[in-house]
């Protein structure tokens, strides 16, 4: 499990997403644990705003499709994710681009911060969203 956790990390520094998809989605739902799905629902989200390869870095809109589904695996493992600092961060990303629920997305941020209270990223995204 550590060469793959290994490899999704590379594939997602390298832009590759569908490649961190196809990996994670090889394995059964229920033996994927918990930081499997957050990475895919990472995956997900990030091919709805930049596309394989960062192919949409140059397009106005987002793949909706590919954010709720980055969502609804997200929504997956809320439990274990509520005190999470990364899942809040990654639940936060997704719902922002999601036009209509940057409120939604605000409360993550927080919570984000509130949990990881040196992460620039998530000052900034408050501070981007209200």
């Amino acid at each position: 499990m550590n060469d793959l956790l290994k490899k999704i990390v590379e594939w997602n520094e390298a832009n590759e997403y569908q490649k961190c998809v196809d990996a994670i989605e090889a394995i059964p739902e229920e033996e994927r644990g918990y930081e499997l799905t957050v990475l895919l629902g990472r995956a997900y989200s990030n091919l709805g705003v930049l596309g394989d390869n960062n192919s949409k870095a140059n397009e106005d809109g987002v793949d909706i499709f590919q954010l709720e589904k980055a969502v609804n695996i997200f929504e997956s493992v809320r439990l274990q994710g509520l005190d999470d600092w990364y899942w809040n961060c990654r639940m936060a990303y997704a719902l922002w681009m999601t036009s209509g629920r940057e409120l939604e997305a605000l409360a993550y941020a927080r919570k984000w911060q509130q949990l990881k209270s040196d992460d620039e990223d998530a000052a900034n995204l408050i501070k981007t969203i209200e």
